[in-house]
């Protein structure tokens, strides 16, 4: 995903033309307002799609100092003008998935974008939840989680995956990566 006067950030695809992510990746901070939806495109392979529409969460995640907040209102869905041929959506699961991964001690894998390349990273694994399983902190060990805010953390369930959530923010050292990732219900993400 790129935007004007701003880095790339991930996302991942869970309908075939809507897209979450991350807010603070696509709208102002004061006042919480979504940038406007001309000035985003979504890359999937080497192809461009224009973004017909962006939806926030109601309450902005940042502090009246400018400061991350309350992480549980860092999203956003992208309404993408036309569905992407290059790529498949991936199944939108939520909190109640990131409970299961947290409860079984599940690996999640957390996937997204940085310099321009595809980064999967090694099993990850969910260490707190908040009381709605809304946003929860992880772990990667290795220093792995490289990658850029709004990367998916997809779990494996059988033969198939599920989105549980996205990147809000990271902090690394050569040993582990520590991050805090978003989980808006699910029926706001069901188109």
């Amino acid at each position: 995903m790129l935007r004007d006067g701003g880095g790339p950030c991930s996302g991942v695809l869970v309908a075939p033309r809507t897209v979450l992510t991350v807010g603070h990746c696509v709208a102002t901070r004061a006042p919480w307002a979504p940038l406007p939806a001309e000035r985003l495109s979504v890359r999937f392979a080497d192809a461009d799609h224009a973004v017909a529409e962006v939806r926030l969460a109601r309450a902005s995640p940042f502090r009246p100092d400018g400061r991350l907040g309350p992480v549980r209102h860092d999203w956003a869905l992208l309404a993408l003008a036309d569905a992407p041929v290059e790529v498949a959506p991936v199944p939108y699961a939520g909190g109640a998935a990131a409970r299961l991964a947290f409860i079984l001690d599940e690996a999640l894998f957390k996937v997204g974008w940085k310099g321009g390349e595809p980064r999967r990273d090694v099993a990850c694994r969910v260490h707190e939840l908040d009381g709605e399983a809304r946003s929860f902190s992880f772990a990667c060990p290795g220093g792995a989680g490289r990658g850029r805010s709004g990367s998916a953390l997809i779990r494996r369930v059988g033969e198939r995956y599920e989105v549980v959530a996205v990147q809000s923010a990271e902090a690394r050292n050569r040993f582990t990566t520590v991050g805090i990732a978003v989980s808006p219900d699910r029926a706001v993400v069901e188109p």
